[in-house]
């Protein structure tokens, strides 16, 4: 790796260097106007992905630490969403979606960043997860702002909804029952409000 003058006014560089190393030219610009260049090989850097994060560095100087080389001409990515899920588990991190996919997490694209932990229903079970990594585990978000201990996952028996538009749809001891209104509250020019549901037969 050396300086090159053809012509004696353009210098550049030539040469070959060692594997993982760049032939490369620096430019300085004396006091006096004088250019002063130089060529050196220089440690090729690659996208390192880290349990913590992703960083530009050398492949030995990466494996040295403990990281995983993207190879050559790879660059970090701005860190996304990424969902490590397990059985009854689910963990959301942001990271390079690259170094997700190695540490076999699940990359969420159209997601920025993590949401607060909500709810997430898997079957009866309940557990606190970002929305979207409940999604990926086949679970069911309980809504921003919930919580187990609110029992979200488990039968709510025969009542009405949050919204007092209708009976959530229950199993109701009797066949042939069902859960329908028992009690409603009505106001001038609105729509009525169930206040309490009960098992009763299907008409």
């Amino acid at each position: 790796c050396h300086v090159e003058l053809d012509p004696p006014t353009s210098p550049f560089c030539v040469g070959a260097c060692p594997p993982g190393f760049d032939c490369l030219e620096s430019v300085e610009i004396l006091p006096t106007d004088q250019t002063l260049h130089s060529c050196d090989c220089i440690p090729i850097v690659e996208a390192c992905c880290l349990q913590d994060g992703c960083q530009e560095l050398p492949a030995e100087e990466c494996e040295e630490i403990g990281g995983e080389p993207l190879g050559a001409g790879s660059v970090c990515e701005e860190p996304k969403p990424c969902c490590f899920v397990g059985d009854v588990s689910a963990e959301c991190t942001e990271m390079d979606p690259k170094c997700c996919e190695i540490y076999g997490g699940i990359p969420q694209s159209g997601a920025e960043t993590c949401t607060e932990p909500q709810a997430c229903c898997l079957g009866e079970s309940c557990f606190m997860a970002d929305r979207l990594c409940c999604d990926d585990l086949g679970g069911t978000p309980a809504g921003t702002g919930s919580n187990c201990n609110e029992n979200p996952c488990g039968p709510q028996g025969c009542s009405p909804n949050a919204a007092g538009s209708r009976c959530i749809d229950s199993d109701c001891p009797i066949t042939n029952e069902r859960c329908v209104p028992q009690v409603v509250i009505c106001f001038p020019g609105a729509p009525c409000i169930i206040v309490q549901c009960d098992c009763g037969p299907v008409n």
